[in-house]
């Protein structure tokens, strides 16, 4: 894996939107709030000479694993920071990293136009602490705003926003004058690939 942690820009490069983060002295200033979608984050101090990827990936690293009682000294920036996704086929998708998870699974339903999406949180316990039982599933209704989960935060509302577009998405493939779904060479071609695995998968070959 790639250091992503090296690919950092200048402190002193700030990133669009973002105002710059230190003075010409260094001097730790307040940092910004992780931009909209962390609304309600307690600013923090920036040590001198530290950048704010950096000192968010220390507080991750203080709240998800220290203070529940684990050694958080190979956790890497990326590691408690950085959102990346694994596509388990057929039907799940869970996050990596070493903060609160979450993961995907998509079942079928009545409506072929139709999906049940479930979105599962996955804390970890304090170490040596029993497991706690699991959470009751809450079912949304098809106008019900994923913002109504007042127990995830803010998150409700970033996926809101992330589903807004999901109709225009489903019309579209209904749309194609030659009646094929046209997939990008590379933005799509993890969609491809998954049907490609399940006609294989459909015809007995795996």
């Amino acid at each position: 894996m790639a250091d992503r942690d090296a690919l950092q820009p200048p402190a002193r490069c700030p990133g669009p939107g973002v105002a710059e983060l230190f003075d010409a002295d260094s001097r730790p200033v307040e940092a910004f709030a992780a931009g909209s979608r962390m609304k309600g984050m307690a600013p923090m101090q920036l040590a001198p000479g530290q950048t704010a990827r950096s000192g968010l990936a220390d507080k991750n690293r203080a709240e998800n694993l220290t203070e529940l009682g684990y050694d958080a000294s190979d956790a890497t920036d990326s590691e408690v920071l950085d959102a990346w996704t694994y596509n388990v086929f057929p039907n799940i998708a869970p996050w990596g990293g070493f903060g609160p998870a979450i993961m995907y699974r998509w079942r079928p339903w009545a409506d072929q136009d139709a999906t049940l999406m479930e979105v599962r949180m996955l804390f970890r316990k304090p170490a040596g602490g029993p497991r706690p039982r699991a959470a009751e599933m809450r079912f949304l209704g098809e106008d019900e705003p994923w913002a109504t989960v007042t127990e995830w935060g803010a998150l409700g509302s970033v996926f809101d926003q992330d589903m807004a577009n999901l109709p225009y998405v489903q019309e579209g493939l209904k749309s194609s004058a030659n009646d094929r779904v046209e997939l990008g060479n590379y933005q799509e071609s993890r969609i491809r690939h998954f049907h490609a695995t399940l006609d294989k998968y459909l015809a007995g070959e795996l």
